[in-house]
């Protein structure tokens, strides 16, 4: 939108939902500087911003948090990236990847530390080689799931992503927790990692973003 439709139709909207903020525009955006007591981390206050954001078609993007104003150049920076990458990041790809379950696809708020992980990929000059750093367990999985049609790749990352709450897990997966447990065991078994190792976890966590970036960067999974 254009600075001066931005202040007449924006303005009182989004001071209606962060009364305390500083706001000001730059770029053809909205810039908030929001005090912890209006965070955006509120659930109330993200309900209004869907609201709001599905009435005026807009992205929001947010910076990590600061407390000191020589930083806010930075945090800008950050806020202006999210949204760089959610236009990067194709729509088919959106529903694969983590990016896309926190909120609906039509209603876009993201996170720079969502997206910190692809920029720093971003420094490495060939990409193709982060392919060699994908933990064995998922190459095996995937292969399985390849030749059986299950779904042990995707159950892992879910499980993962529910620090090992089983009944979370189950009901993402809208499966029975007794097929659930069924997976674990083939899991640990073609997979072939010690699930209860933190170093281990950690590079599976890791393999599952590193696979994030490759299919965003239009680089294959072996």
């Amino acid at each position: 939108m254009k600075e001066n439709k931005l202040k007449q139709q924006l303005y009182p909207v989004i001071r209606h939902i962060f009364p305390e903020a500083y706001m000001t525009v730059h770029d053809n955006a909205l810039v908030l500087l929001v005090p912890d007591q209006s965070s955006v981390i509120f659930v109330d206050t993200q309900k209004i911003m869907l609201k709001t954001m599905a009435e005026y078609h807009l992205d929001v993007g947010i910076s990590l948090v600061f407390s000191k104003m020589d930083e806010f150049y930075r945090a800008y920076q950050q806020a202006r990236t999210v949204l760089e990458w959610n236009h990067r990041i194709p729509d088919n790809l959106k529903k694969e990847i983590s990016w896309d379950q926190r909120y609906p696809m039509e209603h876009q708020i993201h996170r720079y530390s969502e997206i910190e992980f692809y920029e720093m990929m971003n420094k490495i000059k060939e990409p193709e080689k982060l392919a060699d750093y994908i933990h064995p367990a998922l190459y095996r999985l995937n292969k399985y799931d390849q030749r059986t049609g299950n779904e042990l790749y995707h159950t892992l990352e879910v499980y993962l992503q529910c620090f090992h709450n089983n009944k979370e897990t189950a009901n993402i997966l809208c499966i029975h927790r007794n097929s659930l447990a069924y997976r674990m065991e083939k899991i640990i078994e073609i997979g072939k990692a010690d699930l209860n190792d933190p170093m281990t976890e950690f590079l599976l966590r890791m393999s599952f973003k590193l696979v994030e970036y490759l299919k965003i960067r239009d680089l294959d999974f072996p």
